[in-house]
């Protein structure tokens, strides 16, 4: 606060603030004939109280999906693309719910009801809704902090009922081959031979799916040496190609089955480029109508109406998880796997060794217990 003494022997008491929709400083000031310690201090009581009904008016315009993505933006320069676009798409989940809620309207009660309602209406795990739960109050949390919100009591009322806990997850899900067979055949009855080719590839070189739709045919294929160069990852929310996951490039193998499969892709994608007249300069392996990498939302949609007796979730993480499994069944070096498909360190692959090892020797007691020697 600075005083100023006008022509009239009054004084102007006045104070800076920023806008937080505009980003721009503005002023507030009120006059008094006065100028002493109690009448300072009393101005400064009602500046700030000026300046604070200020902020509630400009701040009540904006509605909470503005504000996520506000709070997206920072996001996406302090995080991975990935985990970026888990953010983008959780929050999306959330907008469809509450997003056109005025600022000033939005209380913890709303907040509290959506994340029920993911137990009740879609049969969330109790880690899936606290994540969400996390989530929106880091974007409270931030619209507190630039002064898009002003109850600061909002995060501490935002809670979940300890529902849907299920014991520690097997964090390593795969296919059996006869799950991986089933799952093909649904896809192959109803005709969608894109998908099976998209499934077949990630299971047969663990690829993450959106390293796998960044592949360009003509520059990341060798067919004469069989291997295939990683140097994109797709990310559809910013809708451009990063580095890979670890930020590195990387080179991998591929075979017969998998060469015949990038084959067919191709001529059905030629097919594609001259029946709807597709850019010919693109030579993505897998897009669509509209020459973008094929989206992994719409193979995740798709394979949540796959049945399978198991039950198993799931996503295309499964064909990568199922390709690691395989290798590990093979008895091929967890570093060399972990090297192949992308990760920075074997922890997870032998983890993996550990599960398979239980397996067998699970299957030897049953062995040895059903032979009779006499």
């Amino acid at each position: 606060m600075w005083i100023e003494q006008l022509k009239n022997g009054n004084y102007r008491y006045a104070e800076r603030y920023t806008d937080p929709l505009t980003g721009k400083e503005k002023k507030v000031s009120m006059s008094n004939v006065k100028k002493n310690k109690r009448v300072e201090k009393e101005m400064f009581m009602k500046l700030h109280e000026k300046i604070e009904l200020k902020l509630r008016k400009s701040t009540a315009k904006l509605n909470f999906s503005e504000l996520t993505a506000k709070w997206l933006i920072i996001n996406s320069k302090q995080v991975k693309p990935t985990t970026h676009d888990t953010n983008y798409y959780a929050l999306k989940q959330v907008n469809n719910k509450i997003g056109s809620v005025q600022l000033d309207k939005l209380t913890a009660a709303m907040i509290n009801n959506v994340l029920l309602e993911y137990f009740e209406n879609d049969d969330f795990v109790y880690t899936t809704v606290n994540d969400r739960k996390k989530l929106i109050i880091r974007v409270i949390n931030y619209g507190l902090e630039y002064g898009y919100l002003t109850d600061h009591t909002l995060p501490t009322q935002i809670t979940i009922p300890k529902i849907n806990v299920t014991a520690k997850k097997d964090e390593f899900k795969y296919l059996e081959r006869y799950e991986l067979a089933t799952l093909l055949n649904q896809f192959e009855e109803k005709n969608m031979v894109e998908e099976v080719r998209l499934c077949k590839l990630q299971t047969f070189t663990g690829m993450r799916f959106n390293e796998m739709v960044s592949l360009d045919y003509r520059k990341d294929i060798d067919f004469e040496n069989k291997m295939i160069t990683i140097s994109k990852n797709y990310s559809p929310s910013k809708k451009e190609f990063f580095l890979p996951k670890n930020g590195k490039v990387r080179k991998i193998h591929f075979n017969d089955e998998a060469m015949q499969l990038i084959q067919e892709q191709i001529r059905f994608d030629q097919m594609k480029m001259m029946k709807s007249n597709l850019n010919r300069e693109n030579t993505l392996l897998f897009r669509t109508n509209y020459d973008n990498p094929y989206p992994l939302q719409s193979m995740n949609k798709f394979l949540k109406k796959i049945e399978l007796d198991s039950n198993k979730e799931l996503t295309t993480h499964i064909f990568r998880h199922t390709f690691i499994s395989f290798m590990v069944e093979q008895g091929i070096d967890s570093r060399l796997i972990a090297e192949h498909v992308g990760h920075s360190n074997t922890e997870m692959i032998e983890k993996v060794y550990s599960h398979f090892t239980e397996k067998m020797n699970d299957n030897l007691k049953r062995a040895v217990n059903s032979v009779q020697f006499f």
